[in-house]
């Protein structure tokens, strides 16, 4: 789980720069915890379940499978969306709904993007990402449909807790990288992480 902890953290650093220029500094973002989770603990050891989210879901793949192998998934509160798109696009576009998810799916494609660097860079291989998904719900239907999109799904989550600031603001999240249990990539990215 060590090496997907190094992902996210390499992740977070690329989204914490891109939300700083995309909002003229006026929004940060950092790191405040980070624990690896049980599969079943993982519903009921985060946000409360009936929690309005909004997350979005990236896969990452490489060639060699026709489905996603890992998600990184970003979840913030849905009261955090208009605020955090106000910030990066000013009042006016982020009265548009669409433009406040399009906002969210920019901050999804920075971290998987940075993860997919990683991992090609390290393994040799072409790994690609999917379209960022937006799902905006309760944070246990938002975490068991995002489980159940795996056959397979490995018995440990890595998770980091975030806080986003704007201003006096505080917005709490979460970002997290699902795997199935028997990826492809998962002998890859231990020999990729041992190698430094």
């Amino acid at each position: 789980m060590t090496r997907h902890f190094l992902m996210l953290m390499d992740a977070m650093r690329q989204a914490a720069r891109r939300i700083g220029v995309l909002s003229r500094q006026q929004l940060s973002l950092k790191v405040v915890g980070g624990r690896v989770l049980p599969l079943p603990q993982f519903v009921e050891a985060m946000p409360s379940p009936d929690a309005r989210m909004c997350a979005v879901i990236v896969g990452i793949y490489s060639d060699r499978r026709e489905h996603p192998e890992l998600r990184f998934v970003l979840v913030v509160d849905q009261t955090a969306v208009k605020p955090m798109a106000e910030a990066v696009m000013g009042s006016r576009m982020a009265a548009d709904p669409a433009m406040s998810r399009s906002m969210i799916q920019e901050f999804g494609n920075v971290g998987a993007s940075a993860i997919a660097n990683h991992l090609s860079g390290r393994i040799g291989e072409s790994i690609h990402i999917s379209a960022p998904d937006v799902v905006e719900d309760s944070w246990a239907s938002l975490a068991a449909a995002t489980i159940a999109s795996f056959l397979d799904p490995a018995d440990d989550i890595p998770v980091l807790t975030t806080e986003m600031r704007l201003g006096s603001k505080r917005f709490s999240g979460s970002v997290f990288l699902l795997a199935d249990r028997n990826a492809d990539l998962e002998e890859n990215l231990v020999h990729a992480v041992a190698k430094g």
